[in-house]
């Protein structure tokens, strides 16, 4: 679902009110911190905003920037939608206009996370998940041709240089592990714009919070996408245990064996953040670990059950990846087959269980002081 983006005018725009352009612009001004005992410099850690140069279309994504300068900044972007439009620029020696957004309503965030084809138009996705238009505004820099959100708290203008590396990194990263230091683009500052008293947002990377705000938008896209493929899917999960990107629990209502197969793989070709894929029967609670973890060890047989993909484009910042693009990813069916018999699942009687009451063991003052499920 998209909605389309509004335009207001500058003068009605709150982060317009307080503007610094050129030298004025100065980075060392921002209560920007430095998290983790590696980190070579403070980071901004939030949503460059780049624009596609054939489709027109812009894409939000979180990329970490680390503070070199008053007008200059080291950006870390992983082979996937910004890098694309920086590569189209750069093959042809242009710069990058990016607009780092500081600072929006939290369903931006969601929005900015959601996993949506290349060429979707961020912006109109967004103001889906926000259930209302998003409001944008002309750019310093670019005027009308580079719109920005209109309603942040504060938005960071530069251009991303061709051809132009420097050392970057090393960085406490989303997986709880230091992202290396590698050579990686740079951008310029031209503007800083931000309301008055403005809130500077940042994250905390590698810690549960910023992994759930990750993973609730890609559980809803990857839903999408895979039931399209597979109508009998129930729902999808990514479990804090997985970083809420690299683990995928998915639960399907299977009516024929090859339907988990199907789900898994559009599942790992739907997010490249996915490594792990585990499909279970729809009696599998996929929120409750102990039970995915259980289907596992009671439905699986390894040489039959589980498929490994090899050579496959992974995310750059998985640790486990010996090479820095390519990774291997792994399917485990956990459902039990359709067209031969499985042992039953052990449960109680209805009738047993109707007839029982908690009060006929324990006294009511003790009952109403028991947590309820």
């Amino acid at each position: 679902m998209l909605l389309q983006p509004v335009v207001i005018p500058t003068d009605e725009a709150p982060v317009k009110k307080v503007i610094k352009r050129g030298e004025q612009a100065d980075l060392y001004e921002l209560p920007v911190v430095r998290h983790h005992a590696m980190d070579p410099a403070p980071y901004i850690d939030m949503t460059p905003v780049m624009k596609d140069p054939e489709g027109g279309f812009y894409n939000v994504a979180f990329l970490r920037n680390m503070v070199k300068g008053p007008r200059r900044l080291g950006i870390h972007m992983s082979p996937r939608h910004n890098w694309q439009i920086h590569r189209k620029n750069e093959e042809k020696n242009r710069p990058t206009p990016v607009a780092i957004v500081v600072s929006h309503h939290p369903a931006f965030y969601l929005g900015a996370l959601n996993v949506s084809p290349f060429g979707v138009d961020d912006y109109a996705r967004i103001g889906a998940i926000m259930g209302e238009p998003l409001k944008l505004t002309a750019s310093e820099t670019w005027g009308n041709d580079f719109l920005v959100p209109a309603d942040a708290e504060m938005i960071i203008e530069g251009h991303v240089l061709p051809d132009v590396k420097e050392v970057e990194g090393p960085f406490g990263e989303f997986t709880g592990y230091y992202g290396p230091q590698r050579l990686r683009p740079v951008i310029e500052v031209t503007a800083i714009t931000h309301r008055r008293d403005a809130i500077f947002q940042h994250i905390f990377t590698g810690h549960r919070d910023t992994w759930v705000l990750g993973g609730i938008p890609k559980e809803g896209s990857l839903f999408n996408l895979i039931r399209g493929v597979v109508p009998t899917t129930r729902a999808v999960h990514f479990p804090i245990s997985g970083c809420c990107r690299f683990n995928c629990y998915i639960s399907i209502d299977k009516k024929i064996d090859g339907e988990t197969k199907q789900a898994a793989l559009a599942a790992l070709g739907g997010c490249d953040f996915v490594k792990h894929v585990v499909v279970v029967d729809a009696d599998i609670n996929i929120y409750n670990e102990e039970e995915v973890m259980w289907a596992v060890a009671t439905r699986v047989q390894a040489d039959q059950d589980v498929d490994i993909i090899k050579n496959v484009k992974g995310n750059t910042l998985d640790p486990s990846q010996t090479d820095n693009i390519m990774t291997a990813k792994m399917i485990i069916d956990a459902t039990r087959p359709v067209q031969r018999p499985f042992e039953a699942r052990v449960e109680v009687p209805r009738t047993a269980l109707a007839k029982t009451r908690i009060e006929d063991f324990i006294p009511r003052s003790v009952a109403d002081r028991l947590p309820r499920a």
